[in-house]
């Protein structure tokens, strides 16, 4: 079985938050595919920022996907940076609830409840 394909796109909102959304399958292999790098995306300085993750257009994550989630939320964590995951669907949202990620990740309920979120920790 293919992947369906993971496609993303980074926006900078009028505050220069960064924001990424990403779209499709959420796998090792769509993730290699689709070469969503921080660094590549935000520059050489990417994990020190605070960046929004909109995955309201994924609609699927397996354990490959949910290793590069919690990697890349470690990578940010340990620099100083942050990721808060928002308007996540209700498949994913469910795969999150199972593997307690919703302990380890920063996740809001929206993009405005994501902004609160980096602001109240900023």
């Amino acid at each position: 079985m293919s992947d369906a394909a993971l496609t993303y796109e980074l926006s900078e909102s009028e505050d220069s938050l960064p924001e990424l959304r990403l779209s499709g399958h959420i796998t090792g292999d769509a993730l290699a595919e689709a070469h969503c790098d921080p660094i590549g995306l935000l520059g050489g300085d990417a994990y020190s920022k605070r960046v929004l993750v909109d995955l309201s257009g994924t609609d699927f994550l397996d354990s490959s996907g949910i290793g590069w989630l919690v990697q890349q939320n470690k990578l940010f964590q340990s620099t100083g940076g942050m990721l808060v995951f928002h308007s996540i669907p209700p498949m994913v949202s469910r795969v999150i609830q199972l593997m307690s990620l919703h302990r380890v990740l920063r996740i809001a309920t929206d993009a405005a409840a994501a902004r609160v979120l980096v602001e109240g920790e900023g």
